[in-house]
């Protein structure tokens, strides 16, 4: 009885393995434990995307606040329009809309600020204020790679690579939020943050596009 036992058993095995989907093998893998493997890897590859599409996003917020400071220092007061103010002439140089710049002012400083924002240190916050939106996406997109860094394994395959490809990211956003130092000092930070994202997005392009 024994042997009949073992040789359905037997039987019952070589079929499963022999004819099995690729579903069935996944499932199979599972059991082995290479199923986490497989979601860690699904996982990392999704926040390099999510994050190599925030490193670009926050290039163009560092361009633009590079570009409003610069504008700030050597804005010319013949820029002035009796009408519109700096505002047009910030636009220009930002690519910021300009009723969205005069806007903001508005709703920041609740006075006309026609003259005044040729201050970098008015220009600098109107720009980031101005682009709230581009903010608020990259903090989404960092809380969500965060939280999906948090769920790999710290053993998966470039996991140390991703995780710090989002510190990066993250520490540059802080930055941008309050950028420090002179035009010359920001505009350094700027092109090392910058340099930094493109270089873990060119190692870890090899694996995932």
């Amino acid at each position: 009885m024994k042997k009949i036992i073992i040789s359905i058993t037997a039987i019952s095995i070589a079929v499963l393995i022999g004819g099995c989907s690729t579903s069935t093998t996944s499932n199979i893998a599972g059991i082995f434990g290479n199923d986490d493997v497989m979601d860690d890897n699904a996982r990392i590859k999704e926040v390099y995307a999510d994050l190599k599409e925030t490193a670009e996003t926050l290039s163009d917020i560092g361009d633009t606040i590079q570009k409003a400071w610069h504008w700030a220092i050597y804005v010319d007061d013949d820029d002035y329009d009796r009408s519109n103010g700096y505002f047009p002439s910030m636009s220009e140089a930002t690519g910021i809309d300009s009723k969205d710049l005069e806007e903001t002012a508005l709703s920041l400083y609740g006075t006309d600020m026609k003259r005044s924002i040729n201050d970098f240190q008015v220009a600098v916050p109107l720009a980031i204020s101005a682009m709230s939106k581009e903010y608020e996406s990259c903090s989404d997109s960092l809380t969500s790679s965060k939280e999906s860094i948090q769920k790999c394994s710290d053993d998966a395959k470039n996991y140390d690579d991703i995780k710090d490809f989002y510190t990066t990211a993250l520490t540059y956003y802080e930055w941008l939020e309050s950028p420090s130092g002179n035009f010359s000092q920001a505009s350094s930070t700027i092109d090392e943050y910058n340099n930094e994202l493109r270089q873990f997005i060119s190692k870890l392009s090899f694996d995932y596009e």
